[in-house]
């Protein structure tokens, strides 16, 4: 099966993204394992974000499968996302104190939208 790939930069924060795309979450798992040398699970999800690291840095990872609620996806794996990276970054999260969320989010969707759909 065909599997996308795509990874990125996010501005300002320096962390890395990798996106994966095919028909299944096996083949997306089989490829992120094989690409990072990483035990990652087959759950049988049609989305799924992560965060790992290794000895020189740590990744961010969006794995999705082709399904019709893919814009649903997105969104909500790109959010799992930014809450990672804040985490990460040290960043607060609170009602008062969210734009930095609120950018992470905005540039992840952009990026797997254009990638994506």
């Amino acid at each position: 099966m065909k599997v996308l790939k795509n990874e990125f930069i996010v501005p300002l924060y320096d962390v890395r993204v990798v996106m994966y795309m095919s028909g299944s979450m096996k083949d997306n798992v089989e490829y992120i394992n094989k690409d990072y040398n990483i035990s990652l699970d087959n759950d049988k999800c049609q989305a799924k974000s992560l965060r790992f690291s290794n000895d020189k840095e740590t990744t961010f990872a969006m794995l999705f499968t082709e399904h019709e609620n893919l814009p649903q996806m997105i969104a909500h794996e790109s959010l799992h996302i930014s809450w990672y990276i804040c985490e990460y970054l040290g960043i607060k999260l609170s009602t008062v104190n969210h734009e930095a969320q609120a950018y992470i989010l905005e540039y992840i969707v952009s990026k797997a939208n254009s990638f994506i759909v």
